[in-house]
């Protein structure tokens, strides 16, 4: 019986594991760094992104070695950790975009109670164009707090106000922005 290799931390150990990849033998590559993402994904989100996000950085390099374009690195475990952070940032970037989306379209379906005529598209443009009128620090703590989806004590220390008075301010500014768009119609 063969004895199984065993590959430790070392970067001789990586480069040899990296150039098994490069012929085909994935199975060890995967064993050896698939934790090691695992692990340090965890810094940029939760165990099961991190899990996803982990074994797309796998597929994706064997897609590159099946199509012939894989990287030429220094450092395949840096290579492969900053692919996992930038993958991961990525992914918050797009649920970001995806609340944001979704608030939007909560907006919009207010307007739509009050202006049901309008075609979804001209509810959007109507929308931004009252936000653009709100004055700016309306418009700062409306993007920080429904936008961005911060909480009320981080657009508080953002602004460097208290609690309370981003409360206010954006109970003040929903309210300006009601104003502006009644007063559109």
């Amino acid at each position: 019986m063969k004895a199984k290799k065993r590959y430790r931390g070392t970067k001789k150990a990586e480069d040899l594991l990296w150039e098994g990849f490069k012929k085909g033998n994935i199975t060890p590559f995967y064993s050896h760094f698939y934790p090691l993402l695992v692990k340090h994904g965890k810094k940029y989100g939760d165990v099961e992104r991190s899990k996803d996000c982990s074994q797309d950085i796998f597929i994706d390099l064997i897609r590159k070695s099946e199509d012939g374009n894989l990287p030429v690195v220094n450092s395949i475990k840096g290579y492969l950790m900053n692919s996992l952070r930038n993958k991961m940032c990525d992914q918050s970037k797009l649920a970001k975009q995806e609340t944001v989306a979704s608030r939007l379209n909560r907006s919009s379906q207010i307007k739509l109670l009050l202006v049901p005529e309008e075609s979804p598209r001209s509810l959007h443009l109507s929308l931004w164009k009252a936000f653009s009128k709100l004055p700016d620090h309306y418009q700062k703590v409306l993007r920080l707090h429904y936008i961005e989806g911060r909480p009320y004590k981080e657009v508080a220390q953002f602004m460097q106000l208290n609690t309370a008075a981003v409360g206010m301010q954006i109970h003040r500014a929903r309210a300006a922005l009601k104003k502006i768009l009644l007063g559109a119609n």
